[in-house]
């Protein structure tokens, strides 16, 4: 592997080294390469490098092998946001028992965070052994605030991924706040799962009630996930998909 013209790969590797405040011996140690071959690539003389030590340097320094050999990083965005609008238990209970489900046939680690009813309303519909690798959790402490539950779910992702599974699903409901100030701050969380999520192999979907959340949160709501499915009836036809950065820096959203 060959580092690009005009972003030589000795000097990335010093750079990042140094910024760790890493010996070159300690780069070697950890990477498991040798001192020599540390010393050869940070000196130019040696470029030609097998993709296994490449990966290992990038690894132990932090930062991808496209920074390492002067490539532009451009990484596909992995996690899917959807949101559901349902208008009864029953398409509650079917759109949630087969995203469940459907993560267990594939053996994916899944989390289903909602309300202590709707927690026994799955308990009882998920078939018993589907129902085994499932985690639940109540919402009513899940989601007590935006910090908190984001927090949640990104340790729960963490773990799961550190522990091998290759893809994480994350079911989550909770009855967003009414006042303006408390909408606002719940549609940016949802524009931070966008952001901190994005190249976190996550499939999460967020169910909302139309009978209990008010017609502002669910504009919100079409701003910030897409593809949104289920009861298209409350939906505000005025909504539209927002960028998140925008969100978050407090621009017009629109809605």
């Amino acid at each position: 592997m060959n580092a690009t013209s005009g972003a030589p790969l000795s000097g990335r590797v010093r750079a990042a080294r140094e910024r760790r405040g890493m010996s070159r011996e300690a780069l070697a140690a950890q990477a498991g390469v040798s001192y020599g071959a540390v010393a050869q690539i940070e000196t130019g003389r040696r470029t030609d490098i097998r993709l296994t030590t490449m990966a290992a340097l990038a690894r132990v320094l932090g930062v991808s092998v496209d920074y390492l050999v002067g490539r532009p990083t451009v990484v596909e965005p992995t996690l899917e946001h959807s949101a559901f609008l349902y208008a009864s238990d029953g398409d509650f209970v079917e759109q949630a028992v087969g995203f469940l489900t459907e993560a267990r046939d594939r053996d994916e680690p899944v989390m289903a965070v909602t309300s202590p009813q709707h927690l026994k309303l799955l308990r009882d519909a998920v078939p018993p052994k589907q129902r085994e690798g499932v985690e639940f959790a109540d919402a009513t402490s899940w989601y007590r605030s935006p910090g908190h539950a984001l927090r949640s779910y990104r340790e729960f992702a963490a773990d799961r991924l550190d522990g091998g599974a290759t893809w994480v699903r994350i079911i989550g409901e909770f009855t967003a706040g009414k006042t303006k100030a408390e909408i606002e701050a719940w549609t940016r969380y949802e524009a931070l799962i966008n952001i901190v999520f994005s190249t976190i192999p996550v499939t999460a979907v967020c169910l909302y009630d139309t009978r209990v959340t008010s017609r502002a949160m669910l504009t919100r709501v079409q701003q910030t996930h897409m593809p949104v499915l289920g009861d298209a009836a409350g939906m505000p036809s005025t909504a539209q998909w927002a960028d998140s950065e925008s969100i978050l820096l407090n621009e017009p959203t629109g809605g």
